[in-house]
């Protein structure tokens, strides 16, 4: 009986030691190949360097100029992020997925490892151009359970919208949606104007629908008369205008309207609109045209900027169609959402680099710096809603729908 008790005792040693050695293994072998976390505020200024996510190719937001270096709305604003917290800015350029809650899980708070040499799981400390919108923030997934519980959105600092450039050769300014029916139109594949180019009115559009790799192609065919119109993003439509024809870009039919007062962001002042983002799946469109875009804002044929560049010199060639390039913006329905907020991601856990990183961009946006951006790149910037002012009585409160449509202009 001794003799097997002592027996016992040595296989338990044997066995814990053995446990033990493999579980030093696997820590090695973790803190190896394991993610890249996501820093906290006093991280990042412990280290002097802030991670921001960026996606590639994408202007006028955020991609590479002909001299090499990165240009966009988003890199300027990511730069004055860095600069606000005093440190350097190392950049992370997102390669975009289905969704743009992929797009959070790959770089926000899971990680990729496909661009690592050692397999490391690469994070950022922030994300750019995430939706801004309390439902989309509160959905829930099939087991009822938070989607987004990891990832807290602030900060808008930009309203998007669909826009629709026309050649003012070919037609007169369209008044509806109905001229779809009577001249070809360009989309870029696989976004929303493409399903409702093909889908909405029993598919009365189809045959007019002309599809495109990207949207500046379709903007290259439509300098070059091959479409009468072109439905995409406001921002992208303008900054094609811009660089194709900057003496002659003027946005038509927009209501002129001084620039408000730009107040402190406060909880009773939030008026959130839901996200219309640029990519949208076709059954979704069909089934609930009312519900948020939760696809991707950017495109996977993405334009490069050397080949808008080009773009903007074959389009000068062909200066009888780009002097009388105009935009317009129209009610399109069965569209869905026509406005939606972008602004900021941060991992839910840090939140105090949040707050700091919300108090930069709403100074920026204060100063006018953000729409000296904007103009820089020949966008018209529109005030996300939270930061307009509240009606001080009544008779500003019958008037405030206009005012939440208030395009503000560069000082």
């Amino acid at each position: 009986m001794i003799l097997f008790g002592q027996v016992t005792a040595m296989r338990l040693r044997l066995r814990m030691r053995v446990r033990t050695f493999f579980s030093t293994l696997l820590a090695a072998w973790m803190l190896q190949a394991g993610p890249s976390f996501a820093l906290s505020y006093d991280d990042i200024q412990a280290k002097g360097e802030i991670t921001i996510a960026v996606y590639r190719d994408f202007p006028p937001y955020s991609f590479v100029d002909e001299n090499g270096v990165p240009a966009g709305v988003d890199i300027e604003l990511a730069n004055a992020l860095a600069k606000g917290l005093g440190v350097t800015l190392n950049l992370q350029w997102m390669t975009p997925d289905e969704t743009v809650e992929d797009d959070m899980r790959n770089y926000l708070w899971k990680g990729m490892n496909l661009t690592s040499e050692d397999g490391r799981r690469v994070k950022a400390d922030v994300m750019m151009r995430v939706p801004y919108d309390r439902q989309f923030a509160m959905q829930r997934d099939d087991l009822g359970l938070p989607a987004h519980e990891l990832v807290h959105m602030f900060a808008p600092y930009q309203e998007e919208r669909w826009l629709l450039a026309y050649d003012a050769n070919q037609l007169d300014r369209p008044q509806t949606a109905a001229r779809f029916m009577y001249h070809p139109v360009g989309v870029e594949v696989d976004t929303v104007p493409q399903v409702y180019l093909t889908t909405a009115f029993g598919g009365r559009f189809r045959d007019n629908s002309r599809t495109f790799p990207s949207v500046g192609d379709a903007f290259s065919a439509l300098t070059e008369g091959e479409v009468g119109m072109v439905l995409g993003m406001s921002s992208q439509l303008q900054w094609l205008n811009h660089i194709v024809a900057p003496s002659t870009s003027r946005l038509v039919d927009q209501p002129k309207l001084n620039q408000p007062s730009i107040n402190q962001p406060s909880i009773n002042q939030a008026s959130i609109n839901q996200p219309s983002l640029n990519r949208q799946r076709s059954d979704q469109q069909r089934s609930d045209q009312q519900r948020p875009n939760q696809k991707h804002p950017t495109h996977n044929n993405a334009s490069s900027d050397a080949q808008l560049v080009a773009l903007s010199s074959d389009a000068r060639a062909s200066n009888a169609h780009v002097s009388n390039m105009q935009l317009t913006e129209l009610a399109f329905p069965l569209l869905g959402r026509a406005k939606w907020e972008l602004g900021i991601a941060v991992h839910t856990n840090y939140r105090q680099l949040a707050y700091a990183l919300e108090d930069i961009v709403v100074e920026h946006i204060q100063n006018g710096d953000v729409l000296r951006w904007g103009e820089k790149y020949g966008l018209r910037y529109q005030l996300p809603s939270r930061y307009l002012p509240e009606p001080e009585n009544d008779v500003a409160e019958s008037t405030s729908p206009q005012a939440s449509n208030t395009v503000a202009n560069v000082p």
